[in-house]
């Protein structure tokens, strides 16, 4: 009876994890339509924008799980967000370390 709970809290642990993962998903892709909209964006590219948002998060989330298999840092997965992000950002390119720093840190 043990295992079974401890298996039953390990799939409810992994449901929770995954809907806040979803709600921030959700979340992150209402900011930016927002502002993307106040840059004067329209339905036709907001439309274009979430679609490319989503192809874009699964193929770095599954790259981010595969990575986390072999390597916690999750090294290989930062360089390639970094390599992506540098071709669009140019001189305004801001690294992963410093991109996902902690406030106040």
């Amino acid at each position: 009876m043990g295992k079974n709970l401890a298996a039953r809290l390990a799939e409810h642990d992994r449901l929770l994890s995954f809907a806040a993962m979803h709600e921030e998903f959700c979340f992150c892709c209402d900011i930016m339509q927002i502002a993307l909209g106040r840059l004067g964006w329209g339905e036709k590219r907001m439309t274009d924008f979430r679609d490319a948002f989503e192809q874009a998060y699964d193929d770095y989330e599954r790259l981010r799980h595969e990575d986390g298999k072999c390597d916690k840092e999750g090294e290989y997965f930062k360089a390639c967000l970094d390599r992506e992000l540098s071709r669009y950002t140019g001189t305004k390119f801001v690294p992963y370390e410093v991109r996902h720093r902690m406030p106040g840190e």
